[in-house]
């Protein structure tokens, strides 16, 4: 850029002119390029951030089910043996009342 001077100097006002116009939109070209750099900086921050934040929360679901699924498992084999022994007590109940009717008196 600095080597177009001496030639812009050769078409006056005009030339200075034209040399300050290109020069002001190649400091506002680095100016718009380093706000766009530091904005993608920013995104993939934010985007990594955010891949943290899912993968955290994905694993804290993935435990709070599996302790859901550990109780649901406990609870449903508490009440099989709870109908297990319902069962053999009515079981039991049903025979002994057989008995008692089938007993001579």
């Amino acid at each position: 850029m600095e080597e177009m001077l001496p030639k812009m100097f050769e078409y006056g006002v005009l030339g200075l002119w034209t040399f300050s116009l290109m020069w002001r939109e190649r400091t506002t070209e680095k100016r718009h390029q380093s706000q766009l750099d530091k904005l993608e900086e920013r995104h993939v921050e934010q985007m990594k951030d955010f891949l943290e934040m899912r993968e955290r929360i994905h694993s804290e679901i993935v435990d709070e089910l599996k302790e859901v699924s550990h109780k649901l498992d406990l609870s449903l084999g508490k009440i099989n043996e709870g109908l297990r022994d319902m069962r053999e007590k009515y079981a039991e109940e049903r025979l002994r009342d057989r008995l008692e009717r089938d007993r001579p008196e």
